[in-house]
């Protein structure tokens, strides 16, 4: 049986900065652990796209928290991670400088 693909991971600025450090460490671990060991490997097995005008991201929940990101060739792009009932807001309107 052959390897599976696995995506590489680029983290949005404001996700390393403001996201990830307002996490409790229990939740940025476990947080971590998903995106390294499942969703890498198998987004669209995890992931539901986001609805309306919003082409090409997509959204996960892990416990109360959602995550945003956008598939680009083999790269997920972390965009956000919140609160599930801000993620629209901020996925959408996240500056497109990346990190």
């Amino acid at each position: 049986m052959g390897e599976e693909k696995k995506f590489r991971l680029k983290f949005h600025e404001k996700v390393l900065t403001q996201d990830l450090p307002s996490l409790k460490p229990t939740v940025k671990d476990a947080l971590l652990h998903f995106l390294n060991e499942k969703l890498a490997k198998k987004p669209f097995s995890y992931a539901r796209p986001l609805r309306g005008n919003t082409d090409g991201y997509w959204k996960v929940q892990i416990g109360n928290y959602l995550l945003g990101f956008k598939i680009v060739g083999d790269l997920l792009l972390i965009l956000s991670i919140i609160p599930y009932y801000k993620l629209y807001d901020q996925v959408i309107s996240a500056p497109k400088k990346m990190h």
